[in-house]
């Protein structure tokens, strides 16, 4: 029997036990009895449905690591995927791997262009560098954007990471895509400021 089949048949036991306990039992312990038989439902169906989300987690995981061994640019696909989800526009032909860190937290540069996208645990530890800024867009990479997101970003991770050592994150570690753009303004107004600095 398939799993629906056995909900089916647990839900018409749980009716038929319940309707039995009424017959049998007093008003006060018919309650008690199908309240019971309520709460194992409800534990039966949570039980269930984690395991359905373990398996399709499972099964997206090893989607994307097998997506990631189908070439030198099969990474492109993966990281294409999750910025569509994400409603972040891109070129495919523009994405370059850049360089992957574990400090101050894991982080992975792709570059796009004068554009530069990073993968990271943790956007406000690396907005305290210069790899991005507090005003870049971050997206995160949940079930907020797709139900697998999380899971494809992390075998994304484990591939740019390659041998870096001590690149290994918890399986449930939330991560973020920050999309960093080029603000030439800044540029010149910290040059307008070292300028009227030294003038003085």
């Amino acid at each position: 029997m398939t799993s629906l089949e056995w909900m089916a048949f647990f839900v018409l036991l749980i009716g038929f036990v319940a309707s039995a306990a009424a017959t049998i039992l007093g008003t006060g312990a018919e309650t008690r009895a199908i309240r019971s038989l309520e709460r194992a439902y409800r534990r039966a169906k949570t039980q269930e449905m984690e395991l359905r989300m373990e398996r399709a987690m499972n099964e997206a995981r090893d989607r994307a690591q097998k997506a990631l061994t189908g070439g030198k640019d099969a990474w492109k696909g993966v990281l294409a995927r999750l910025l569509v989800d994400g409603q972040v526009p891109y070129e495919e032909p523009q994405l370059e791997q850049g360089s992957a860190s574990v400090h101050p937290v894991p982080h992975a540069i792709i570059n796009h262009g004068a554009k530069r996208f990073v993968l990271t645990t943790d956007p406000e530890a690396i907005a305290e560098g210069e790899l991005t800024t507090p005003s870049d867009r971050v997206v995160p990479l949940d079930s907020g954007i797709a139900s697998t997101a999380r899971v494809e970003a992390q075998a994304l991770w484990e591939y740019l990471a390659g041998e870096i050592p001590q690149s290994m994150v918890p399986r449930e570690a939330a991560w973020y895509l920050v999309v960093h753009e080029p603000q030439p303004w800044r540029a010149r107004v910290r040059r307008q400021w070292w300028r009227r600095l030294f003038r003085r």
